[in-house]
């Protein structure tokens, strides 16, 4: 992505930030849908262990906005990284606020931003859904807005390829707790990522096309 967006600009650090900006936009929209389903977590999921690893997803996903965007807040928390070896994390997020105080000047665009992600992390909820009642699993929006933070946040820590086998462990345990079978888990889990794949293959073969172009357009300059 940021080769695509660095032909357009001619700028790499504006690919960079711009590439940076939008993955941010999308923690911030994916923390604030967390937080919108703190209410359905309680009424409609009755294991504490899911309300408990749900409030520990909606902590990291809030934390991670927190001190990304509070400057007072990552010198705070620099001591403690030090300890665990991840200077190098307060040092990147040093330089990314400089770069979001400069995003945040822009006000109306800052706005526009996060509300199109809000409505991409809803529509990715209902994506689920839809993907969910076409294989006749019974399972609910509310629910889904529940599971979703949790699939996301779990599959981002580096232990697995692309959170391959952990992503359909962690739908069998939480299907598993509100009555669904492993089959029901793994079913939709792998539709969903068997769809993912699917939909990315004109975009990839577009990248491919276009990394092709640019190396032959390269060579042709050498000679």
């Amino acid at each position: 992505m940021v080769y695509r967006v660095s032909q357009v600009t001619h700028d790499s650090e504006v690919a960079i930030v711009s590439v940076f900006l939008e993955r941010f936009t999308g923690l911030a929209a994916l923390s604030a849908l967390a937080l919108m389903g703190l209410t359905p977590a309680f009424r409609l999921i009755g294991s504490w262990d899911i309300i408990l690893l749900f409030l520990t997803c909606v902590g990291a996903l809030v934390g991670a906005v927190l001190l990304i965007s509070s400057p007072k807040l990552l010198m705070l928390a620099e001591p403690w990284l030090e300890k665990f070896r991840l200077g190098k994390i307060a040092a990147r997020f040093a330089k990314i606020q400089i770069l979001l105080r400069k995003f945040a000047q822009h006000r109306r665009y800052l706005v526009i931003s996060m509300g199109l992600s809000m409505l991409l992390q809803l529509a990715i909820v209902y994506y689920h859904y839809l993907v969910a009642q076409q294989l006749e699993i019974p399972i609910s929006y509310l629910q889904l807005l529940v599971f979703i933070p949790i699939i996301v946040v779990v599959t981002l820590l580096p232990i697995s390829l692309g959170g391959l086998g952990l992503k359909e462990g962690l739908w069998v345990y939480l299907f598993n707790r509100i009555g669904l079978t492993t089959e029901q888990a793994l079913l939709l889990s792998l539709t969903i990522t068997a769809l993912s794949w699917l939909l990315s293959l004109p975009g990839a073969f577009i990248l491919l096309l276009d990394s092709t172009g640019f190396q032959l357009a390269r060579q042709g300059k050498m000679e």
